[in-house]
């Protein structure tokens, strides 16, 4: 991820989200959900550059990882 490239999730940057929505982010993708809310935020910047992307990709593949080889 380049250095000022905002992480989003739904649309929203990170810092804007609620602690209940990124430890919930967080659940989802199996991570540790403990923490003040910079280090919830730094450990989903962690995982992927672009949520959205991510999503936008599930929804054309109709559905997620599920039934690839």
């Amino acid at each position: 991820m380049a250095d000022g490239e905002e992480v989003t999730l739904d649309g929203r940057p990170l810092h804007l989200l609620r602690v209940a929505d990124l430890k919930a982010a967080l659940e989802q993708r199996g991570l540790a959900k403990s923490g003040q809310k910079s280090a919830l935020i730094k450990r989903l910047r962690g995982v992927s550059g672009d949520f959205e992307k991510e999503k936008r990709k599930a929804g054309r593949n109709g559905g997620g990882a599920e039934g690839r080889p």
